[in-house]
């Protein structure tokens, strides 16, 4: 059985005070990402990329986290989709976008 990955991009710039990050999926796939995976022996699957939460909660914490209510639902999203990618016969590979990504994938593939 051939070994299979699976991309889900994250583009999302809500932790960084500088744009661009958004656009960090993208430009992992126009640099060859999946060729080089399938160069590789691997199976892929590219689930495109996750669209921005339909819902952003009313949350406040300290002032200096500026977009914290747009983290908190991008977290949550991300965390039910790398839940459900993990549970699933292939390696996920989730490509961003700033850091504050990791907060989902990393609690979402640990559940």
């Amino acid at each position: 059985m051939t070994p299979h990955c699976t991309i889900l991009g994250l583009p999302l710039q809500a932790g960084t005070g500088r744009g661009g990050c958004l656009m960090g999926p993208d430009a992992f796939r126009t640099a060859g990402l999946g060729e080089v995976i399938t160069s590789q022996g691997f199976g892929l699957t590219d689930l495109g990329n996750l669209p921005f939460p339909a819902s952003v909660p009313e949350v406040t914490g300290p002032a200096h986290l500026k977009k914290l209510p747009e983290i908190v639902a991008w977290t949550r999203d991300i965390q039910t989709h790398a839940a459900q990618l993990a549970a699933q016969d292939s390696f996920p590979i989730f490509i961003g976008g700033d850091h504050s990504m990791a907060a989902g994938t990393l609690t979402g593939v640990a559940q």
